[in-house]
């Protein structure tokens, strides 16, 4: 499938003066790389230190930062910095890393989120997809979840379709390209941030009545690429982000929508919607901004570490950030 190319246009909206406070920061195991949150849990996850595949989810009080509990399981998310790797639907977490195993090998764990009690009874199932790496994971309206990782021998990317009723990947997606990103379900589709020439960002949306890609079109650069399912898997809206800018992507034709917002704080980090539709972008300059694109308008945050999250979640007017080495951070949004 030919790639069609997007192009921006630039403004840079004004600064808005609602508070963004950092009101606290937590201490977590270094190494913690995900996040994600539930109805009253921020999940966190990090690898164990004795040198295998094996990890640990880690279920927090989302005002407090205290830890409720901790869970082992096989494998948690490989990245360094951006976050993805696990996702909330219904009453599940679903996490995807890489471990230990007969062919290499990318685990699947889902973990029960409907109540407070974080132990290791929790663990629903755990499942080797037989792959290299685990990247990412999604999960559809009919609850089939998508899992992006890297297959071996050659190395190449593909999306696996699991079904948690069968307990089996029922359909596989090979891609031509070596590295891939992020994978998001939304507006009827499953849409893939996957890599294109000069490393530039490549949208894919596949159909998952057929398990074909409909669409393939190139971006301008980009290593943010954000969604939030809490929005409502046809309401929620699809985001990039281009080096000094972000921008509105059509979750369907991969075209770009409006006009890109720019500004110098913006960075490759991680970048979460919320339920309002504002948008929380780490920054370079300041470590969070929370952009709301309808009014034009930038919150920085004012104090807090200086280093920028490298994974965030949000909920509400509240945004929880794990930081390289160092915890997790905790910040609300009043005034908006």
């Amino acid at each position: 499938m030919s790639i069609s190319p997007g192009e921006p246009t630039k403004r840079t909206p004004g600064f808005a003066k609602a508070d963004l406070t950092l009101t606290r920061e937590v201490a977590t195991p270094k190494g913690a790389n995900a996040i994600a949150t539930s109805d009253d849990v921020v999940w966190i996850a990090y690898r164990k230190r004795d040198g295998g595949g094996q990890g640990i989810v880690a279920g927090l009080d989302p005002r407090t930062g205290e830890t409720l509990g901790e869970i082992e399981v096989a494998a948690t998310p490989g990245w360094e910095s951006g976050g993805g790797g696990m996702t909330v639907h219904g009453d599940s977490l679903w996490v995807v890393g890489s471990g230990e195993g007969p062919s290499g090998s990318t685990w699947l764990t889902q973990i029960d989120t409907n109540d407070r009690r974080v132990d290791q009874s929790d663990v629903r199932g755990e499942f080797d997809l037989e792959g290299d790496i685990g990247l990412d994971v999604a999960v559809d309206p009919s609850g089939d979840v998508w899992v992006l990782m890297f297959e071996p021998k050659p190395l190449h990317v593909v999306v696996k379709r699991f079904d948690p009723e069968t307990r089996k990947v029922v359909a596989t997606i090979p891609f031509e390209s070596q590295w891939a990103r992020r994978i998001i379900a939304i507006k009827g589709g499953i849409v893939v941030q996957d890599d294109g020439p000069n490393h530039q960002c490549v949208f894919v949306r596949i159909d998952p009545a057929t398990n074909q890609e409909t669409q393939r079109r190139l971006l301008p650069g980009c290593f943010s690429f954000s969604s939030n399912g809490s929005n409502g898997y046809e309401e929620a809206s699809l985001w990039g982000g281009f080096g000094a800018s972000i921008q509105e992507i059509d979750p369907i034709t991969g075209t770009l929508l409006g006009d890109p917002i720019q500004a110098r704080a913006y960075t490759s980090g991680p970048m979460v919607e919320s339920e309002n539709g504002s948008l929380w972008v780490s920054g370079r300059v300041t470590p969070v901004n929370v952009v709301n694109p309808r009014r034009g308008t930038i919150i920085q945050t004012d104090g807090g570490p200086k280093d920028s999250p490298i994974a965030m979640t949000v909920s509400g007017n509240r945004a929880w950030g794990v930081h390289y080495r160092r915890g997790m951070t905790i910040y609300r949004l009043s005034n908006d």
